[in-house]
């Protein structure tokens, strides 16, 4: 079974050398799927029980797709589960860049995985649509960046659906904000629920959504793409108005 990959020597090992990789870069790891943020002793730790559930559902995801992309690479630690949960999974990351190790621990998966991991630096609001433009298509998607971008990295991945039943899974789901923003999708259809992944229960600390995303007339997605911008700009002059009063 997938889960048993976490009490295979191998696979630990191969964890430990990314996480000496993170740790030589003198920057504390940013809470992720396999460790809490800021964990101390993370360089030779298994990963936390905390988050076991989370890493299973997420393993059976990839599993069965062929083609990811990743939103918010960080540490690599999820690209890890993901690429030693199916040898014929081909991963495609995005990430910002604000923390020391990420590009380390690319460059470690890199030489890991030969030809099957590739990586773009930038914001996602800038880097989705230039892959949209060049025509990528993928059946899996991971949402784990920024909070505050997750709706408009779910649209943006709609451009990118490479058939009907493409997977979207989102990261953080027992975060309020997570949860309205994934209520919404559902409430617009940009993501449909999907049986294989019904939702996480309440119990489970940490929690991620997975579901379908369809392909969307294209009309439909520009219309919900230019209301989403306009209630952006809106609330952006708001806090602009804020500040300026305060």
């Amino acid at each position: 079974m997938q889960a048993d990959l976490e009490s295979s020597d191998s696979w630990l090992q191969k964890l430990y050398e990314l996480n000496e990789v993170i740790a030589a870069s003198g920057e504390q790891v940013a809470g992720n799927v396999c460790y809490d943020h800021h964990q101390r002793d993370f360089v030779t730790s298994p990963p936390i029980g905390l988050n076991r559930g989370k890493r299973n559902r997420f393993r059976q995801a990839c599993a069965a797709r062929s083609r990811m992309l990743e939103i918010g690479v960080n540490a690599g630690h999820s690209a890890y589960v993901a690429l030693t949960s199916n040898p014929s999974l081909e991963f495609h990351g995005v990430d910002i860049g604000e923390h020391r190790y990420v590009r380390p621990a690319v460059e470690w998966l890199e030489r890991e995985f030969p030809g099957r991991v590739h990586f773009y630096e930038g914001s996602c609001l800038e880097v989705l649509p230039a892959l949209a433009r060049r025509g990528m298509k993928f059946d899996l998607f991971h949402i784990d960046g920024a909070k505050h971008t997750y709706y408009f990295d779910v649209l943006n991945s709609h451009r990118m659906v490479q058939h009907d039943d493409s997977w979207v899974i989102v990261d953080d789901a027992n975060m309020p904000a997570v949860e309205r923003m994934w209520e919404r999708c559902l409430r617009e259809g940009l993501v449909q629920p999907l049986a294989e992944f019904p939702p996480m229960p309440s119990s489970e600390e940490h929690r991620n959504a997975i579901g379908i995303l369809p392909q969307l007339p294209r009309w439909r997605w520009s219309l919900l793409w230019r209301r989403a911008s306009f209630r952006h700009a809106r609330r952006r002059l708001h806090r602009r108005l804020e500040l300026t009063r305060a």
